[in-house]
């Protein structure tokens, strides 16, 4: 998943999820999965 500029996303994920974001966006994911994250900016990736 990746989101760049400014945006939010959500998303269910059940095993990994592989989160990327630049800019000022946000990923909000739920469910319990290993999480990999990059973040590039004042953007979040955070459990919903």
């Amino acid at each position: 998943m990746s989101v760049g500029g400014a945006g939010t996303a959500t998303v269910n994920a059940a095993r990994t999820l592989e989160a990327r974001v630049t800019g000022v966006g946000d990923i909000v994911y739920l469910g319990n999965p290993a999480v990999t994250q990059t973040v590039s900016g004042i953007g979040t990736v955070r459990r919903g």
